[in-house]
């Protein structure tokens, strides 16, 4: 994929009523893969444009791990008065391999872009030894969704190359910078106590390899000399704004997009409009 600035091309609209939705009925969940690598900004190494997004960034496709008993309840109340559509017979671009097996959703009233939902089960796409902590309410703006944090994302993809043999999630891995993976000020990355002592040493050695490890990243220094690259904070700053430029446009949910569909006989101005009491919480 060529390079391009993917913050203005994707659409979180979508994304936030699905959260109201399943937050409202009690579907804990997280946002995984390429939704949470564009959160936290994280770049290719080494040969990549300057500043650049990693190329693997597929544009509003939401991977979305949930338990795999709730899923089937969470397809029942996304599809529910046609807001999202099950698409059994598509495969989405993803950075996961094995999401054929899964169920696959795409937003109905959205007409500015094709937004999709890929629904992966936790037990086998977010194994890091977190669990999902419940949330009191949902969010209102994009940056406030429920994504994995950068240590649950690097642990995450890394059982996938591991223990899943999961060569496009590992080629992912492998190919993002550490700098963003690990930035100064987090405490460092171990493998959870409860994976297995192969799978465990495996980890550790990738994560030795890559200096990530508590004591690496407490030793190491925080600027590199001679213009490589300086250690990203993972909270925002005014500083980190300006040299990272701008991110992903929050959602002013109280303004929803004056949509330019035309009626279509099956209900597409009506579908934005639910979509629009969904968002402001009238689910």
């Amino acid at each position: 994929m060529a390079y391009k600035d993917l913050s203005d091309e994707w659409h979180w609209e979508p994304m936030l009523v699905a959260d109201r939705i399943l937050h409202k009925n009690k579907i804990q969940h997280i946002i995984l893969g390429s939704a949470a690598i564009q959160k936290h900004r994280v770049r290719e190494k080494d040969s990549a444009p300057p500043l650049s997004p990693i190329p693997w960034d597929f544009v509003n496709t939401f991977e979305i791990g949930i338990p795999n008993k709730n899923i089937g309840k969470a397809v029942e109340l996304l599809c529910k008065d046609d807001l999202f559509k099950k698409q059994d017979d598509e495969n989405y671009d993803t950075m996961y391999e094995g999401t054929s097996l899964h169920t696959k959703l795409r937003c109905t009233w959205n007409t500015f872009a094709a937004v999709n939902f890929i629904l992966l089960p936790t037990e086998e796409y977010y194994v890091a030894g977190h669990p999902l902590l419940p949330r009191k309410k949902p969010c209102t703006v994009q940056f406030d969704l429920p994504f994995a944090g950068l240590s649950e994302l690097v642990l995450s993809l890394l059982h996938r190359k591991l223990a899943h043999k999961d060569h496009t999630a590992g080629l992912a891995l492998d190919r993002m910078n550490p700098d963003h993976l690990c930035p100064f000020g987090l405490p460092g990355i171990e493998p959870p106590a409860d994976w297995d002592a192969d799978l465990r040493a495996k980890a550790t050695k990738w994560l030795h390899e890559h200096d990530m490890l508590p004591d690496q990243v407490k030793n190491r220094p925080v600027w590199r000399v001679f213009g490589d690259a300086v250690r990203q904070p993972e909270e925002e700053t005014p500083a980190t704004r300006d040299l990272l430029g701008p991110g992903p446009p929050a959602v002013d949910v109280g303004q929803k997009r004056k949509a330019d569909a035309e009626e279509d006989g099956d209900g597409g101005l009506l579908r934005e409009k639910r979509a629009k009491n969904t968002i402001r919480g009238e689910v």
